[in-house]
């Protein structure tokens, strides 16, 4: 039951970039470009999607991360 839990947690993370683009309140064009250039944390390809880190994403709005 542990693990599955774990999975639950990881798998509510995960975000698209349309979800990202809402809790970042950007463009797709800007948030694309970010990605690209390694700007956002925590933003990686899915064969051709790219998916989003929330837990992340809050610690770069918090300035956690660079």
């Amino acid at each position: 039951m542990i693990k599955k839990l774990r999975v639950r947690e990881v798998v509510s993370d995960i975000m698209t970039i349309e979800q990202a683009m809402e809790y970042l309140q950007m463009t797709r064009k800007t948030l694309l470009k970010l990605s690209l250039e390694g700007k956002i944390q925590g933003a990686y390809k899915l064969g051709k999607q790219w998916r989003y880190s929330r837990r992340k994403l809050l610690e770069m709005i918090e300035g956690k991360t660079a």
